[in-house]
């Protein structure tokens, strides 16, 4: 590649305000695309001609969607993350069904990143708690389990989280850095060693936390390996 060639270039732009609302997420299921927005959005667009995307369905609804901030999508069903955490069937991407959604606003708000283990989600809510979810029922999920760790352990705004073995890793921007305050790291044994079944709450306990101001801004985090990626 010639020095001034780019490195890459827009194949395409779909733009629809209502649908895309402050979109702050994205998840790929075979042609299709979910997308949350904070402003109240959720939006299924059809992917299978990158260069022609087309909007397949679409809500706005700036109080029950409020902060739908991340999506996570297993065949034909669609856990998303708002002050509530949501599970739909998209079974028929034209017309998805909202079957069920989990709601208390002490431990559940403003859910901001998820990942899944088994027929547990784990889901990281900015207020300071780590939630997880039974999805064995997808149309009935159920909260398995809830850790406050802003006040146990200054992790003001959990962020995201991924698994690491035994272990859930949570990261906190603390602020962005906006107040100076560095980031952290935090490692929460949420799996028990010997059967690696989902520990009761009450048992789940901080292994680890890493504090530094590399990590201000810490909004997302990917496990690979011994290795986590923020």
């Amino acid at each position: 590649m010639a020095d001034d060639e780019p490195a890459f270039s827009v194949a395409s732009v779909l733009v629809h305000e209502e649908a895309f609302a402050r979109p702050h997420d994205i998840e790929l299921s075979g042609d299709f695309a979910f997308v949350p927005g904070k402003g109240g959005s959720l939006a299924i667009v059809d992917i299978s001609d990158p260069v022609k995307p087309s909007l397949r369905w679409h809500r706005r609804d700036s109080q029950e969607l409020d902060e739908a901030e991340t999506v996570l999508v297993d065949q034909d069903r669609l856990f998303l993350g708002t002050h509530d955490f949501h599970s739909i069937d998209v079974s028929n991407p034209a017309a998805p069904v909202f079957t069920s959604k989990v709601s208390d606003r002490k431990r559940i708000t403003r859910i901001n990143g998820m990942v899944r283990r088994g027929h547990t989600v784990f889901a990281a809510s900015k207020h300071g708690w780590l939630d997880a979810f039974d999805i064995s029922d997808p149309d009935k999920p159920a909260l398995a389990g809830a850790f406050d760790l802003r006040t146990a352990h200054d992790i003001g705004y959990p962020h995201d989280v991924d698994l690491y073995g035994d272990y859930a890793v949570v990261v906190d921007p603390r602020g962005f850095g906006r107040d100076g305050k560095p980031g952290r790291i935090a490692l929460v044994r949420v799996f028990d060693a010997k059967s690696k079944q989902l520990l009761p709450a009450d048992r789940w306990k901080i292994a680890g936390i890493l504090t530094t101001p590399e990590l201000a801004g810490a909004n997302r985090v990917e496990v690979s390996g011994r290795y986590a990626f923020v």
